[in-house]
C-alpha cells in the first residue's frame, strides 16, 4: 500500500465523481442517499494535486485506522505479543484490491477512521468514565453509521471487545449493570441509524 504515496492519476470511477461541479454533486449526492461524502469529493476536486492529495489522505486513514486497533488490543491484558502485531498487520492488509486507488472510496476511509475514533473513545472510557467522552463517541459512531452501511455489522465488534476487555479486568472491574447503563446506546444506534437512513437518507431515481 506504500505505492499510494506515489500513485497521481484516477482510477474506476474518479472520472465520474471529480470535477462535478457544486449542482450536479448535491444532485447526485441525494440520488444516491448520502449526505457529505459527495461534498468531500467536490473539496477533494478544488485542491491542486487532487489525485497526490487524496492518495495521501487514504493512505493515513487506513494507517491510523491499523493503528488505532494496535492501541486498542494493548488495553486488553492477556493477549499475545504475536496477536497484538499480527492483528492490526492484517487488518492494515486486507482486502488486497485495487480499490483504495480509486478516490471515489475515500469516503470508506474516513468513515472507517471516524468509527475507530469512536471505538477508542470507548476503549478509554472503560478506565476513565466520563459521559461527555460517551457521548462524544455516540455522534462519531452514528456519523459513521449513516455513512457506511456495512459499518452496521461491524459495530457489533466493539461491544465484544467491551465484554472481552472486562472479563480480563481483575481489579476495579465494574458491575454488569453498570456497564450496561453506560454503553447500552450501543445497541440502539444501528437502529437510529436505520431510521434516519430510512426517512432523511433514501435513494432516489435511478439507485432507488
Amino acid at each position: 500500500w506504500g505505492l499510494l504515496l506515489s500513485a497521481s492519476g484516477r482510477y474506476w470511477d474518479d472520472w465520474a465523481a471529480l470535477d462535478l461541479g457544486a449542482v450536479a454533486s448535491s444532485a447526485w449526492s441525494k440520488q444516491q442517499g448520502l449526505f457529505w461524502q459527495l461534498d468531500l469529493l467536490e473539496l477533494l476536486s478544488a485542491l491542486p494535486g487532487t489525485e497526490r492529495i487524496g492518495h495521501l489522505l487514504v493512505f493515513f486513514a487506513y494507517l491510523a485506522c491499523a493503528l488505532i486497533l494496535y492501541a486498542l488490543l494493548g488495553r486488553v491484558k492477556g493477549l499475545s505479543r504475536q496477536a497484538h502485531v499480527l492483528l492490526p498487520t492484517l487488518f492494515a492488509v486486507f482486502p488486497v484490491n485495487a480499490s483504495r486507488y480509486a478516490l471515489v472510496t475515500l469516503m470508506y476511509a474516513v468513515s472507517l477512521l471516524v468509527f475507530m475514533v469512536g471505538w477508542w473513545m470507548i476503549a478509554v472510557d472503560l478506565k476513565e468514565p466520563s459521559f461527555t467522552r460517551r457521548a462524544t463517541a455516540a455522534v462519531l459512531l452514528l456519523f459513521a453509521l449513516l455513512s457506511t452501511g456495512s459499518l452496521m455489522v461491524f459495530i457489533a465488534v466493539i461491544p465484544m471487545y467491551l465484554a472481552w476487555a472486562h472479563l480480563r479486568t481483575r481489579e476495579g472491574r465494574p458491575e454488569f449493570r453498570t456497564m450496561l447503563m453506560r454503553y447500552g446506546f450501543l445497541i440502539g444506534l444501528p437502529i437510529v441509524a436505520l431510521l434516519v437512513r430510512s426517512v432523511a437518507l433514501q435513494p432516489s431515481g435511478i439507485y432507488a
